[in-house]
This record gives C-alpha cells, sequence and structure tokens, in this order.
C-alpha cells in the first residue's frame, strides 16, 4: 500500500501542474484580450504582435500639426486670405506719432509672398 501512495501523489501533482498551468494561460490571455477589447483592436490575434514583427514604415502617414503658435496669431478668411495683427503696437509708443499709431490700429492680411509658410503652418486650412 506504500507503493500506491507515492504514485497516486505523483500522478496528482503532475495533474494539478497542467490545470494550473493552463488556468493561468486562461487568464493572461482574457487579460490581453481584456486589454486589447478595450483600446478598441477590432482582431486580437492581429494586434498581439511578436518582437520580430514591425509596423511596415511608411504605412500609416504622420498626423498633419497646425502650429500652435500660428494658430493663436492668425485667422484664415472666407476668401482665402490670412488675418494677422499689426507689428510695432506694443510698447515703445511715446517716440511714435499719433498718426503712426493710429495706422498701426486694427488687422491686416498676410503678404501673399508669405502664403507658402502659413499653408504649412496651418494645413487643412484651405490656404
Amino acid at each position: 500500500m506504500s507503493k500506491d501512495v507515492p504514485a497516486k501523489h505523483d500522478e496528482n501533482l503532475a495533474l494539478l501542474k497542467v490545470v494550473t498551468l493552463k488556468a493561468s494561460q486562461q487568464v493572461k490571455s482574457m487579460k490581453t484580450r481584456h486589454f486589447y477589447k478595450c483600446l478598441g483592436a477590432i482582431k486580437v490575434a492581429s494586434s498581439l504582435q511578436t518582437p520580430h514583427e514591425h509596423k511596415i514604415k511608411g504605412a500609416e502617414m504622420p498626423k498633419m500639426k497646425t502650429k500652435s503658435g500660428a494658430k493663436k496669431r492668425f485667422r484664415v478668411r472666407p476668401g482665402g486670405t490670412v488675418k494677422r495683427g499689426q507689428a510695432f503696437k506694443r510698447h515703445i509708443l511715446t517716440k511714435k506719432t499719433t498718426k503712426n499709431k493710429r495706422h498701426l490700429r486694427g488687422s491686416t492680411a498676410v503678404h501673399e509672398t508669405n502664403m507658402g509658410h502659413m499653408a504649412q503652418m496651418l494645413p487643412g486650412r484651405g490656404i
């Protein structure tokens, strides 16, 4: 009887190891599936890449980002011109004449020679 007990004990241990291994694999796969489901991935199997699989460069175009300084300083008018504020009206106004300061009021359009730069800084605005 003493010979049967260790054999059954070994069988039970082996069975327990197999069951716990399978359970841990299922939990791990469930966690990754849940993670990718939360991210909105449609196909879990294709989104899980091995370290040797890489995305092809250039397959996804980079985003066209607007320059944050340009979007604060310029507005695109319906006609396609770009509105800008006047310069030289912030400080050292005592030595400027009243006429000069009056002419610096309001806004003006960006010159056509600079419209290429404006189109680069403000993509997707119809310039």
